[in-house]
C-alpha cells in the first residue's frame, strides 16, 4: 500500500472508529401550545445506534422525566437511523406544562447525554 492511501485509513479509523459518539442538540423548543418538547439533535455515530433506544427527557429544575410521545398507529414519534442519517428529531409530551421557555433539561439518548439544554420557544 502506499503512503497515502495508509495515511486516509489512519484518518478515517481515528476520525470514525476510535472517536466515541457523541449528540449534539441543535434545538430544542416548546410546540403545540407547550404541549410538547421538540428536540432536534445530531449524532456523531449514528450506526452504533440501537433499533430501540432508550431515550428521556429530565427537567433540571423539578426533576421530572418525560417520554416520548407515543401514537397508537405509529409508535414513537422519532427519527429512526439508518447508517448515514446524523440529523433527527424527538417529540416529548410535556404533561401538566412542566417545561416552559427557558427552562434546561437533560436528553439522555441511549449512553449519550446531552445536559443544560436550553428551551426556546
Amino acid at each position: 500500500m502506499k503512503l497515502k492511501t495508509k495515511l486516509k485509513v489512519c484518518y478515517y479509523l481515528l476520525k470514525y472508529h476510535i472517536q466515541k459518539p457523541k449528540i449534539t442538540v441543535n434545538e430544542a423548543s416548546l410546540s403545540g401550545d407547550g404541549s410538547f418538547v421538540d428536540v432536534r439533535y445530531w449524532i456523531s455515530r449514528p450506526s452504533l445506534i440501537k433499533p430501540k433506544p432508550k431515550i428521556f427527557l429530565i427537567h433540571e429544575e423539578s426533576g421530572e422525566k418525560l417520554n416520548l410521545m407515543k401514537m397508537t398507529k405509529f409508535g414513537t414519534i422519532r427519527t429512526r437511523h439508518h447508517k448515514l442519517k446524523y440529523a433527527g428529531f424527538l417529540l416529548f409530551y410535556n404533561r401538566d406544562g412542566i417545561v416552559k421557555q427557558g427552562d434546561r433539561v437533560t436528553l439522555y439518548y441511549e449512553q449519550l447525554v446531552s445536559k443544560s439544554v436550553m428551551i426556546k420557544s
